[in-house]
């Protein structure tokens, strides 16, 4: 069964998303980057699942929990 979306194409666009979109700098170190591949796995393999998703959307939806914690550290 072919994927709508790789692990390496959703790492990539979350990312993106994380950096350019939400103008969001983090220390990308090796717990950080396991979390990003693990949260591009889930977002690729909700996509493969479910027909008619948006895959911009999943992804956000995704990461924001990712994102909350990044903001936190950097607020405390």
């Amino acid at each position: 069964m072919r994927t709508r979306i790789s692990r390496d194409e959703a790492l990539s666009f979350i990312l993106t998303y994380i950096i350019v979109e939400k103008s969001t700098a983090f220390q990308l170190d090796q717990l950080s980057l396991f979390s990003l591949t693990n949260l591009a796995s889930q977002a690729a393999q909700k996509l493969s699942d479910e027909e008619g998703l948006i895959p911009h959307e999943v992804i956000e939806e995704i990461v924001a929990p990712f994102l909350n914690d990044i903001q936190f550290k950097q607020s405390t």
